[in-house]
């Protein structure tokens, strides 16, 4: 299959999960089997704290900056940092609007015994820092294609790191990462060319 139309099934796909994870998580209940996939990340003891903290700068602005630079760098050209910076700030940009539309409150309201490691204000649904380092794995991967597993496991170690800090469900996080699926779209597709 060719990769621009492999590029754009993966994008189908992702919109379907983030369809059906909005749907969930609109309810406004746990979904089955989340309380168990939250119970086992978020109740890791707590000394993980501050090395978690590293993997969730990836999932911020200031993560979105470095690796950008770092692509940047290693790179020499100008479309691939500015492909990082532009999936990271979509998908930065987007999830606050589906957090208000979707309207999911954080797990500490909706599972008992929670354990909240960080206060975060506003919505759970979807995970901004999922979505971020999710768009900016999926573009690194297609600049460094030997980077690819690495850069994916950087991205879902920030979205367990979500769960674990005690403000994702799981649905939650699978919305994100669908989210920032697609917010890369575009500009993997513009890499590509």
């Amino acid at each position: 299959m060719a990769p621009a139309r492999r590029d754009l099934w993966w994008a189908a796909g992702a919109t379907a999960v983030l369809v059906l994870t909005a749907a969930l998580a609109a309810r406004h209940r746990v979904a089955p089997g989340e309380a168990l996939v939250f119970g086992l990340v978020n109740d890791l003891p707590a000394a993980a704290v501050d090395p978690v903290e590293v993997f969730m700068t990836l999932g911020t602005v200031t993560g979105i900056v470095l690796v950008a630079a770092v692509v940047g760098v290693a790179t020499m050209r100008i479309g691939p940092p500015l492909a990082v910076l532009g999936a990271g700030l979509v998908a930065r940009l987007t999830t606050p609007l589906l957090k208000d539309l979707v309207e999911r409150s954080r797990p500490d309201r909706l599972i008992a015994g929670a354990h909240v490691r960080e206060r975060p204000g506003g919505f759970g649904f979807p995970s901004s820092h999922t979505s971020i380092a999710v768009a900016v794995a999926v573009v690194v991967a297609c600049c460094f294609p030997k980077l690819r597993w690495p850069a994916l496991a950087l991205a879902a170690l920030v979205a367990l790191a979500r769960m674990y800090v005690g403000v994702h469900l799981p649905l939650d996080l699978l919305g994100g990462a669908a989210l920032g699926l697609l917010a890369a779209s575009p500009f993997v597709l513009a890499l590509r060319r």
